[in-house]
């Protein structure tokens, strides 16, 4: 065998017993091996100092310094599996001096565990990925490693370890929806040596609802408006309604539907931006952001008619009145002094028994077929000259 050296240089005291080589018994795993040797008889031994090197290296490094010449074991952990080490051991004096180093003997680790014989993964769940196993035939065994990469991942990062159990099942909820992603396992031992790593599986999560289509809005029905939209999927169980004032702000929940179609209950004359999304049985829902927003109004108060003639013949004693009429006006009402006469049809009215010298305001009010009002026109005032009776 080469020689190597040691990384620094020591103290040696050549009057202090060498370790004891051939009371050196070990016992490897797969990442680890153990050691155990007889007690240095000498009392001025402090105790010891462990030394490990590859097989290529030129130079061999202190591992571990044992300060107790009692304390006659040593576990080397995380190493490699199937990997040749080598060893040599010193007995420590005092004042920080050796013996002279023992021989360098190699030490191999045992290769690892197979992995499980069976690893699956189920797809198409919502908001959660699903992996399954079969257990481990080892029955030392006792959890497993959980490894993912994500898809913008630079690499596999541990996310869990999961006791044995016989269904030997793991449910990851941190995903993202349609989105793959890969898995694999890794057993652990009772005494933390690992398996081989299981073959990697890919699993990708339920895809979200697609937009809603045909949205619909009303603009001519009096105090609300309706919603239609189009939509073909059966995993579908309700839709979901936003509103906003503008189609540049924040939409909120304005409520839900089970139907293709939604009332909203308004004043007249409002205007309402809307988007609606779709919600899957599993209670995902479809993109607010890529849904467009689409503009609603109720039907507006009618055109305040504008009072066209207003005569007075206080000869007759009446006045006469002739306004403006709208498409959309049905009946007028009349106020007349504060007073209100109703259920006018046509678009003039005649007022009879006036007294002269007596003044009388005017306004009017179009009303349509759904009996929504218009404001009143322009109030205007009569003001009758006092007339002598004759003798």
């Amino acid at each position: 065998m080469q020689s190597i050296q040691s990384s620094k240089k020591s103290k040696i005291d050549f009057s202090l017993a060498e370790f004891d080589m051939k009371s050196l018994n070990s016992l490897s795993l797969s990442n680890s091996i153990a050691f155990e040797w007889a007690k240095a008889k000498s009392i001025r031994a402090k105790g010891y100092i462990v030394y490990r090197g590859s097989i290529d290296a030129k130079k061999m490094k202190a591992i571990s310094v044992i300060r107790d010449r009692y304390i006659t074991s040593f576990v080397d952990t995380k190493l490699k599996p199937k990997t040749t080490y080598l060893y040599k051991f010193t007995v420590l004096g005092e004042n920080g001096t050796e013996a002279p180093h023992s021989s360098v003997k190699a030490f191999s680790t045992r290769d690892a565990l197979p992995s499980v014989s069976y690893i699956s993964g189920i797809s198409h769940l919502p908001t959660r990925a699903k992996i399954i196993w079969r257990p481990h035939k080892n029955p030392m065994v006792n959890s497993y490693d959980i490894y993912k990469k994500s898809p913008k991942g630079k690499g596999f990062k541990k996310i869990s370890n999961v006791p044995f159990n016989l269904s030997s099942a793991y449910i990851d909820y941190k995903v993202k929806d349609n989105t793959e992603y890969i898995y694999f396992i890794v057993g652990r031992t009772y005494n933390n040596e690992k398996t081989k790593s299981s073959k990697r599986i890919k699993v990708k999560t339920k895809q979200t609802p697609i937009g809603i289509t045909g949205l619909k809005a009303s603009s001519n029905l009096p105090r609300k408006i309706d919603l239609s939209w189009n939509y073909k999927s059966t995993d579908i169980s309700k839709y979901k309604i936003y509103s906003s004032n503008r189609a540049d702000k924040p939409f909120k929940p304005l409520g839900f539907s089970k139907k293709k179609s939604f009332s909203h209950k308004v004043g007249n004359g409002t205007q309402v931006y809307y988007k609606v999304t779709a919600i899957d049985k599993d209670e995902l829902e479809s993109s607010l952001k890529l849904a467009n927003p689409l503009l609603g109004r109720s039907l507006p108060i009618p055109i305040a008619p504008i009072l066209e003639e207003y005569i007075s013949d206080i000869n007759n004693n009446v006045i006469s009145l002739r306004w403006s009429k709208s498409n959309r006006s049905k009946t007028f009402d009349v106020i007349r002094n504060g007073k209100k006469i109703t259920n006018v049809k046509e678009n003039s009215f005649l007022d009879k028994n006036i007294m002269s010298g007596k003044t009388y305001t005017y306004e009017i009010i179009a009303i349509d077929k759904f009996s929504i009002k218009s404001k009143p026109s322009i109030k205007v005032k009569v003001i009758l000259p006092k007339v002598s009776k004759r003798r």
